[in-house]
């Protein structure tokens, strides 16, 4: 009998345990594939915000302005952009290291 198991329940788990989960109705490939669509998002999202930064700079090179307010809001973002990329691509290698281990022990 199948079980169905939810991403939070499988990332809680260790290694040697997560082989051992059994797949249900594709729900943990479904998990990947949401996934690798967060963290492209929000690798889009870093990058924009960087270009975003670097065409501000640009655009007030001689002036005397203080662009520190738009700045420092956007760079907080795109790092924090960037620290979610790296979660979620570790999370995502993971849970895929834990299926593929799931699939070869059917065959």
């Amino acid at each position: 009998m199948a079980c169905c198991i939810s991403l939070s329940e499988l990332l809680l788990r260790e290694g040697t345990e997560v082989s051992r989960v059994i797949l249900g109705d594709g729900v943990l490939m479904q998990e990947t594939l949401l996934l690798k669509a967060v963290k492209y998002s929000v690798t889009a999202v870093c990058a924009l915000m960087l270009a975003g930064i670097a065409a501000l700079m640009v655009i007030s090179w001689d002036k005397d302005e203080d662009i520190t307010g738009i700045v420092a809001p956007a760079l907080l973002i795109a790092i924090i952009s960037g620290i979610v990329a790296i979660v979620t691509a570790v999370l995502q290698r993971r849970l895929q290291k834990a299926l593929d281990r799931k699939k070869a022990s059917l065959s």
